[in-house]
Order: structure tokens, then sequence, then C-alpha cells
């Protein structure tokens, strides 16, 4: 595995891979992997020629600065996980090398912006826009990957395609989850042991809402569901919206509704969903 830190080092080497005829498949993440990440790899090391994963902390989508500052930092279990799933090209950027200048952060994305993790942090998304615009100007990937347990996100990110007229496909890669239901998440790093165990209520509380869903009244329905999470958890939102135009569902008689929830337990912000047809 090549690690590279250079924009135009990275630019020059997927260059003439690219005139090579290959295909480049790249996954972002934030470092802390688990094997959500490493499922994304694997799938792509069977579809494409070329791998590349970044490992970077964004300082401007973090609305928190204590959340920046104690997101987990793992490198070198990471390069080593990279490396056995046979990743090809880590690319490990500083933030002056992402940002030689002042990202641009007033993008207009409407309901995006107002609605669960844009109501809840703001600023965020703006944040994720500038930096996956920056990675798909440096890297130019076929196709990118990433995971619906950042499903809103990712409808940032499919906004970012059609608005700046990227040629990228984005592969929307399944949520995966441990062994009781909890999404994986590089943030579960930061919970105890049983922490974990207390988190799979998430998982618990949002299939109780799928099996639900049209038996009970929506209060009646989200009320039941936070009862599971108990005293534990302290909530920013447990809401049922429309998966497409993300505005709140009413009635059970939606076409693609969707179950968010972002709550702390023990300090440590989760977030998950579920679509609930």
């Amino acid at each position: 595995m090549q690690v590279i830190k250079s924009t135009k080092e990275l630019d020059n080497q997927l260059d003439q891979l690219k005139k090579d005829g290959h295909q480049v498949a790249f996954i972002a993440t934030m470092g802390a992997l688990h094997e959500g990440h490493l499922e994304m790899i694997k799938d792509a090391k069977q579809k494409y020629d070329t791998v590349v994963c970044s490992i970077f902390v964004n300082p401007f989508q973090f609305n928190r600065k204590e959340d920046f500052e104690t997101y987990p930092y793992r490198l070198e279990q990471d390069k080593a996980l990279l490396i056995k799933n046979r990743c090809d090209i880590l690319f490990l950027p500083s933030v002056d090398e992402m940002y030689p200048n002042k990202p641009k952060m007033d993008y207009k994305l409407g309901e995006l912006s107002t609605t669960l993790e844009g109501e809840h942090r703001p600023g965020h998304f703006a944040g994720v826009v500038a930096v996956v615009s920056r990675f798909f100007e440096i890297i130019k990937p076929t196709i990118a990957y990433f995971g619906e347990k950042d499903f809103q996100q990712v409808a940032v990110i499919k906004w970012l395609v059609k608005e700046f007229q990227f040629d990228i496909k984005v592969e929307v890669f399944s949520t995966v989850r441990d062994s009781n239901g909890l999404a994986l998440s590089s943030r579960n790093y930061n919970l105890s042991e049983e922490g974990k165990k207390k988190a799979s209520l998430i998982y618990k509380s949002l299939e109780y809402c799928r099996k639900n869903y049209k038996k009970e009244n929506l209060n009646q329905l989200l009320e039941k569901a936070k009862s599971i999470l108990g005293e534990d958890f302290k909530l920013d939102y447990f809401e049922v919206v429309d998966e497409e135009t993300f505005q709140t569902v009413k009635e059970a008689n939606q076409i693609k509704p969707r179950a968010f929830i972002a709550a702390y337990l023990e300090g440590v912000r989760l977030i998950d969903n579920m679509s609930l047809i």
C-alpha cells in the first residue's frame, strides 16, 4: 500500500493509473476504521482496479470543539487494517494540504440544512460538502462509497454530485452492525463495553418503529420507541421523515418513511436510521 500525503503526488499517481485504464474507487474516512469501512474496501477491491482510502479528520464539519478533540485517533492500527484488506493507496493529507485556501461554506442545501443533523449541527453539512468536493477534485474517482448509517449525509453528497456535475457514481453501502444490532461507527471506540451493550437499544427502538409503523399513531409509536432507550440516553432527535424530501411524516401513508435518531450515551453522540417499509 502506498501512503501519499501530497495532493500533487496523488494526482500524478492516479493520472498515470487512469491512463493505463484503471477505474478508481474512493472511500473517505476519518480514521478509527471498523468493519463497516473494511466491508466497503472488500467490495471495491472485487469490482475496481484501484482503491483509494483517505484518513482525514475534517475540522470544518465539527460544530462542537470537544467532538473534534475527542475523535478517536488510531493511525497505526488503521494502516495495518488497510494493508491487510489490500487497500492500494492511503491518502493522508494535512489540513493545509486539503485547504490551501479557506473553503467556501455557504451552500444552499434547502431542507437538508434545516432538519435532523442540519438543525442540530449547524454548519456540519457545509463542512461535509467542502471536504468531499475537495476530495472529488483531487482524486476524480469512478465511484465513491458512503455508508447508509449517515443517510442524510449521503443525500448531501448526492446533491453535491448533481450541483457541481461531478462524473462520479455514489455507492450507498448498507449499514454494518454488530451482533446486537449496534451500527458500527468510529465513535463506538469511545464507549465502554457496557456502553456498547446499552447502545444496542438504539437498534431495538428503530426495529420497534419498523414493525409497528402502520399499526400505531405516529406520536404514540415514537413515544414507545423512545421509552425503549431508557434514561441513559440524551436525545437530540428521534423522528420519522420522508427519506427523499426529509420532511416530517405526520401520517403512516408516506411512500418512503425512515426513522432517524441521534442520541448521547456516555457523552458519545450516536446516530442511526432505518427504513420503515
